[in-house]
């Protein structure tokens, strides 16, 4: 349990920056933070406020990675080609069944109750799907800026 707190804690800082640049999620990650205060040590309020979380992670995800095309496409265009363009979308769909393929990795390996075994799936990809939606505005959006 106390990893799980000390695993979200450490995925909130590492998206700080994250939370600056957008606007819609940051409303979305306050309702979750006051989500986990009122959850105490509820369980089933826990996994609530886990899904809610992985709903707002995704989201962002989801908004980094069409900014990511944007910049793709463009310099797909200037090359006259679509090799960017298809690369990326094939690493995301990489991405995307690592996640579900280690997630449901780390669901059977977790011991406990059937609710630890879904706090550590949900918590897994919460903090995979953050990595990653760092890394894609860290090697291809602030990347633009410079």
């Amino acid at each position: 349990m106390r990893t799980l707190w000390i695993a979200l804690s450490l995925g909130a800082l590492l998206c700080a920056p994250l939370q600056a640049k957008t606007s819609t999620p940051t409303d979305t990650l306050k309702e979750v933070t006051s989500c986990y205060a009122q959850a105490g040590n509820k369980v089933r309020k826990q996994l609530d406020c886990l899904d809610r979380e992985l709903r707002v992670v995704k989201a962002e995800h989801k908004e980094t990675a069409e900014r990511v095309i944007t910049v793709a496409r463009e310099r797909d265009k200037a090359l006259k080609t679509r090799a960017g363009w298809d690369g990326f979308v094939r690493a995301t769909q990489s991405f995307e069944g690592y996640v579900r393929r280690e997630c449901a990795n780390v669901k059977l390996l977790t011991r406990g109750s059937r609710d630890a075994k879904e706090k550590a799936h949900l918590a897994c990809q919460i903090g995979l799907y953050r990595l990653r939606t760092q890394q894609l505005e860290n090697r291809y959006l602030l990347e633009r800026a410079y």
